[in-house]
């Protein structure tokens, strides 16, 4: 597929993620999820996160997604921007998702990385600023107890949306 065709499946395919609120896994696996996949993850399977980790399994992959989706009900999904060069693409944007036990909300950037090969494999490299979902919910927490205090420009990555105090 040319890089134009390659970056139109992912608007696609992103924009269901979006308008179903996460109930388009069968989309990412019939369409465009290869047989081929090296998925990872920035956390590698941290506990705050335990299902964002390296997949090289389509049936382990979907592991990931009902485990994201047991634990967390999003808000929204928007990919804004995409590069693509040859056989990759970059796209770039941020999501947000409401934790189902807490009902903490996490707001971060997020960045993806693909390349298509061989004719419809698709190898999908992800990398979330998923140490900002984490600290928020930190963050979040001790607000919420009144032992911190966020401090514009001395935490980047915190916006006024990422903390829910209720």
């Amino acid at each position: 597929m040319s890089s134009e065709a390659n970056v139109q499946l992912l608007k696609e395919a992103y924009r269901r993620w979006n308008d179903s609120k996460g109930g388009s896994v069968d989309y990412w696996f019939d369409s465009v999820i290869g047989p081929q996949i090296k998925f990872d993850s920035l956390p590698q399977g941290a506990p705050a996160v335990p299902f964002a980790k390296c997949y090289d399994d389509r049936a382990q992959l979907r592991g990931y997604f009902d485990g994201l989706l047991a634990d967390w009900s999003m808000q929204h999904y928007t990919m804004n921007e995409y590069v693509a060069q040859g056989d990759a693409v970059f796209a770039r944007g941020s999501c947000a998702w409401t934790n189902k036990r807490t009902g903490k909300i996490a707001e971060t950037p997020k960045v993806a990385f693909w390349r298509f090969k061989d004719q419809g494999s698709r190898i999908l490299r992800v990398f979330r600023h998923s140490p900002c979902l984490r600290r928020c919910h930190r963050l979040t927490v001790a607000i919420r107890h009144g032992v911190a205090h966020p401090v514009p420009g001395r935490t980047p990555w915190l916006k006024p949306q990422n903390i829910s105090t209720s």
